[in-house]
């Protein structure tokens, strides 16, 4: 029997077709929608994944708890109300809302009685691979036209955003979330996140100050949670794929028409995007930052991910400063590896930092010093030799 031959790679690249489908940022609304067992059973998920999804779904936008670290809680950890979460200062106790509490524990009650010791298991009481997470999540993506797949992202990215009026304490904010904005979040000093990492009141006073989602469980469930998601919630089950609406710039703005017709080839696609960076990018980020496309969208006109944009995004962010900012780095990229190659025995990288803040006022963050050192070809990692 002859073997079965692969067809034959096309040799040219033809224009990608349009995005059929939209990867939006979700709202208090779609997360209330992602909470009701209801919503689960439209897609014809069973009692128990329904359940485990929706408590996935409230961990990661409530508690900041992703799904690769939700498969490994344990049970009893769960029970003693000792949830480990990791934190850029380490490991810490995870601070729970009474809405994570509620919807957890109703997964608990539909949990297989002689299970493992993990607190998510399948039908036969094993340990979750990603496949069965992905599943439920990418069914439901079907049915409202989304991405299904990334809804555990979007939910971990609503965390990120309850905090953006909080002004008061930055220090909480990063121990709680890590740095959400590095342009404001790396001015925040590594001792007073520490800091705010061992207070577990001031990082759940914190919290319920600023999540939508604080408060009894019972206004966020069945009918008076979808009573109150009816304002902003968007995502809606369907029959049907939806089509996806794209911002009128996609189709108005030279730029970005020039960009969606690229044919990109099947390798070395990371060449054509730099050279498109250098040529397109400014101008794809004043249209950002004018709100008139969004950054799914921005990053299909480059052939990359999302978190690429972003770090793009974040890099132009960085870059936009000061004529006084400027100048002092230039004094400290002068200035600063001379000191540290020359400073006193036995004083590390971060306590070098710490005397040009309190002795000579320099406000450039550890990472930016760090970076500059680095450059200068001095900083070899831990103190300096006795």
């Amino acid at each position: 029997m002859p073997k079965h031959r692969k067809p034959p790679r096309r040799s040219h690249s033809e224009p990608r077709p349009a995005r059929r489908r939209k990867d939006p940022r979700l709202t208090v609304g779609d997360i209330i929608f992602l909470l009701q067992p209801e919503t689960w059973a439209a897609i014809g998920a069973g009692k128990r994944v329904g359940a485990m999804a929706a408590a996935l779904v409230v961990l990661a936008a409530t508690a900041r708890i992703g799904t690769k670290r939700a498969r490994d809680i344990l049970l009893a950890d769960w029970n003693a109300g000792n949830v480990v979460v990791s934190a850029p200062t380490g490991p810490r106790t995870a601070i729970l809302l009474e809405i994570a509490i509620a919807v957890v524990q109703r997964y608990i009650e539909l949990r297989p009685k002689n299970a493992g010791p993990w607190l998510f298991v399948s039908d036969e009481g094993r340990k979750l691979y990603h496949g069965s997470i992905k599943a439920p999540f990418a069914a439901l993506g079907r049915r409202c036209g989304i991405p299904g797949t990334t809804i555990p992202t979007r939910c971990l990215e609503f965390f990120h955003r309850s905090f953006d009026g909080e002004d008061d304490d930055r220090a909480a904010v990063v121990a709680l979330c890590g740095q959400r904005d590095r342009a404001v979040d790396l001015e925040v000093h590594r001792e007073h996140v520490e800091d705010a990492a061992r207070d577990h009141d001031r990082l759940r006073a914190v919290l319920k100050d600023n999540h939508a989602l604080e408060g009894p469980a019972g206004r966020f469930l069945r009918a008076p949670g979808m009573t109150l998601a009816a304002a902003t919630q968007r995502l809606r089950i369907s029959q049907d794929r939806p089509a996806t609406a794209a911002s009128p710039a996609m189709s108005t703005d030279p730029v970005c028409i020039a960009l969606s017709q690229v044919a990109w080839p099947e390798f070395r696609k990371t060449e054509l995007r730099m050279e498109l960076k250098q040529l397109h990018f400014d101008r794809i980020y004043d249209l950002r930052r004018a709100g008139l496309i969004r950054r799914s969208e921005a990053a299909y006109l480059f052939s990359c991910a999302t978190t690429t944009m972003a770090n793009w995004e974040r890099d132009r962010k960085m870059t936009e400063k000061t004529p006084e900012r400027r100048a002092e780095e230039a004094y400290w990229t002068e200035k600063a590896p001379t000191m540290f190659a020359t400073r006193r025995r036995g004083q590390t990288p971060a306590q070098f930092h710490d005397l040009l803040v309190n002795e000579h006022r320099c406000t450039l963050p550890m990472v930016q010093m760090f970076a500059i050192l680095h450059r200068a070809g001095v900083l070899h990692g831990g103190p300096r030799p006795r």
